[in-house]
């Protein structure tokens, strides 16, 4: 992605008609973006009576680059430009697998369980400066920072499905885990699970 922009500010007193102000701002924004995912699903048919075993495995990525450049022009009344830039990075991975079996017994019962497993990273730096005049660029703390973040979710179930008297009675157990955790690095060192 590519794109320009051009801000003009004017304030006048409509009464009198006379300028107050007068400033401009030119921005430049550009990225680069790739997004990759592949899934792999197998099915085996245990018999015919609809008995099965699924298997699927799906892995993500991407990866996001920008740059940003602006300057902010002060006519009137006059002051010293103040400029900006600044570059973000971003990169995220997703793996998942999730197995489930359907087993068909005796006097239409129905066993059911399954299982699944989701990790995904995220890396996260941002890195902006300001500089006003001639004087050297500083950081931008409002728009500068870094953190990575890991998740992991684990779930599992089991049911047992039986037809009674033109109903469907279910009854079985899930249980899940969810761990996350966290690590900024600028403005300030965090941790966080």
């Amino acid at each position: 992605n590519n794109s320009q922009a051009n801000s003009k500010n004017n304030f006048s007193k409509t009464s009198s008609g006379q300028n107050l102000s007068q400033s401009a701002t030119p921005i430049s924004n550009k990225g680069t973006s790739i997004f990759s995912g592949n899934t792999l699903s197998a099915k085996y048919k245990i018999d015919s009576s609809g008995s099965e075993w699924v298997n699927e495995v799906d892995y993500s990525y991407s990866k996001n680059n920008n740059t940003q450049l602006y300057t902010n022009y002060y006519y009137l009344p006059a002051a010293p430009a103040e400029s900006g830039d600044g570059t973000s990075h971003n990169t995220s991975n997703s793996l998942s697998y999730k197995s489930e079996l359907t087993l068909k017994l005796k006097k239409k019962t129905t066993l059911e369980t399954g299982y699944k497993f989701n990790y995904s990273t995220n890396d996260n730096e941002a890195a902006y400066f300001t500089q006003t005049g001639i004087s050297p660029r500083q950081v931008n703390g409002y728009q500068t920072n870094t953190f990575d973040y890991k998740e992991t979710i684990s779930s599992a179930y089991l049911q047992i499905a039986k037809p009674l008297f033109g109903f469907t009675l279910k009854s079985g157990l899930r249980l899940e885990s969810t761990n996350i955790s966290g690590h900024q690095k600028i403005p300030t060192d965090t941790l966080f699970s």
